[in-house]
């Protein structure tokens, strides 16, 4: 119905259809009669109007009174006869008996004619279709709906129709997001085609079906939403993929250039240690050399004054012996000569303990270096420092076969055979040890009746290292000189007492060697601690 002057239903012209329909529904006593929404209603039939964006119409002109058309077909629905057909009684008798006839022009000329959905077709040129035969589609949609029940094209609201896409590619996506594990892009893009290609077939299908109850579903735009959904997926799954990819890569590269760095690292160690063995070799033999050129005029020296002290003493005891026939030269001797001849006997001494020191720098110089030889085995820590204590201990047992240092262990049990040098580690404790025996009798000896000199050894499994704890609560370390206590020939005992070798040696084996550590840890006058900790192998 076209709209006239108020603008209202009842004052509207309505289409030639519409017209033709109603005055045929007339001679079966079927009158308009409006609902209570002012909606046209023909016996049980309600004909709802034309909304801007009903089904797949976007912003359309709804203007007037319009429904949408169910076409009866796309190929000449209805007979047609032309009008010379007519005049010429050309046409059976019967054909317009018990017919609506709808007499229209069909020619080009008139401009008659329009574009409908039957007028696309793929590559054909779309075919128009005349006003009359419009109306007769018209006609017949209302009669058949009022009459029929013939259903009448309704569409469904926006909301539904939202929910109707949005399932279809949330279901897309589901299944791609199952499919984001695969590693073969292939393996990822056929499943997702395969699923586009059902779901496809499936709403063609529903959608069919449900036109054929009148119902016009967006079947269009769901269709393009799982394409677009799809491929969206696909990219999205290539892209994280690519991340991923990318990710790994650069995880890869950092593990291996980690890899490199410490192969590099343990292969400029291990070049370490082979320049620190040879030049260990050369010192060696070097020094091997060099004690035995030393030993020899040493050797005479020792002889030389030896000799000249039991002469010395000899001379004085003759001297002695005839001090009332002499004693007029004794007086003269000694008057101009006490000095010379007092200090004489004191300075040969000090010189004959220079040599013995300089024997014993040699011979710990000549036991470290034979040490560089020996191979690492396997060997029980806890053992191998019970056997030192026992060794240690023996050397300042009284004569009762008693100690006068306590000793306290703590061994971990748990602890078992680590990879080392046997030999090397037994010599840097036995170091150890003797200095923690010196420095607690030491501290006995000025004269403190409560004093109880204790030396206390632990073990402790670090599982990836041992730790030995070595403590003595002696004379300690002043905080001046703690850091100087690994530099060789460096001392505080007597010149008779060390050399300085000892800790400087417990050090080259602990670290040098094994590549553990050796920590120190001292109150002057309280007590002094080592911590040894060696890894469970060499390498």
């Amino acid at each position: 119905m076209f709209p006239i002057a108020d603008g209202s239903a009842k004052s509207s012209i309505p289409s030639l259809g519409l017209a033709v329909a109603l005055n045929y529904l007339s001679t079966e006593g079927i009158q308009p009669v409006p609902t209570e929404s002012g909606w046209l209603k023909l016996k049980n039939t309600v004909f709802l109007p034309f909304q801007a964006n009903d089904g797949g119409y976007v912003n359309t002109d709804d203007k007037g009174y319009q429904i949408l058309l169910n076409w009866r077909s796309c190929k000449s629905s209805f007979p047609q006869v032309s009008v010379s057909e007519v005049l010429s009684d050309r046409i059976p008798k019967n054909l317009f008996q018990g017919r609506i006839v709808l007499v229209g022009n069909q020619a080009i000329s008139v401009k008659d004619d329009f574009t409908t959905p039957c007028s696309q077709a793929l590559g054909t040129t779309p075919i128009t279709m005349a006003g009359v035969e419009i109306q007769a589609n018209l006609a017949s949609q209302i009669i058949s709906a009022v009459l029929e029940e013939r259903p009448l094209l309704q569409v469904w609201s926006k909301p539904k129709e939202y929910l109707w896409l949005v399932f279809w590619i949330v279901t897309v996506a589901i299944w791609g997001y199952q499919q984001q594990k695969r590693n073969n892009p292939l393996k990822i893009i056929i499943p997702i085609l395969d699923l586009l290609v059902i779901e496809a077939v499936i709403l063609i299908i529903i959608s069919y079906l449900l036109f054929l109850k009148g119902w016009w579903i967006p079947l269009v735009p769901t269709l393009f939403g799982i394409v677009v959904a799809a491929v969206m997926i696909i990219g999205s799954i290539y892209i994280i993929q690519l991340l991923e990819a990318n990710k790994n890569l650069e995880f890869k590269v950092a593990e291996r250039t980690e890899n490199l760095k410490e192969s590099l690292e343990k292969l400029h160690q291990f070049q370490q240690q082979l320049i620190i063995k040879e030049k260990q070799a050369s010192l060696g033999t070097l020094s091997g050399r060099i004690a035995h050129q030393i030993k020899n005029p040493l050797s005479l020296i020792d002889i030389n004054i030896s000799s000249s002290l039991i002469f010395l003493r000899q001379l004085s005891q003759i001297i002695e012996e005839n001090r009332l026939i002499f004693e007029d030269i004794i007086e003269e001797i000694f008057q101009n000569n006490e000095e010379v001849i007092f200090n004489l006997e004191e300075k040969l001494t000090d010189s004959q303990e220079q040599v013995v020191r300089i024997n014993q720098i040699i011979q710990d110089v000549l036991s470290y270096f034979r040490q560089e030889q020996l191979a690492p085995s396997l060997t029980d820590p806890n053992s191998l420092i019970d056997k030192v204590l026992q060794s240690v201990a023996r050397q300042y047992q009284g004569a009762e076969r008693e100690s006068p240092v306590k000793l306290v262990t703590d061994f971990d049990p748990s602890i078992e055979r680590i990879e080392i040098v046997e030999r090397e580690i037994e010599k840097a404790l036995i170091n150890l040890l003797e200095n923690a025996y010196y420095t607690v009798l030491s501290k006995q000896k000025k004269g403190n009746d409560s004093y109880i000199p204790t030396i206390t050894v632990q073990t402790r499994n670090l599982f990836n290292r041992i730790e030995i704890r070595i403590r003595d609560n002696g004379e300690g370390i002043a905080e001046n000189i703690i850091t100087k206590i690994f530099e060789p020939f460096w001392t505080t005992k007597p010149a008779l007492e060390g050399t300085g070798l000892g800790l400087f040696f417990a050090h080259q084996i602990i670290v040098g060697i094994h590549k553990g550590e050796i920590l120190v840890d001292s109150t002057e006058g309280e007590y002094t601690e080592f911590t040894v900790l060696l890894p469970l192998n060499i390498d």
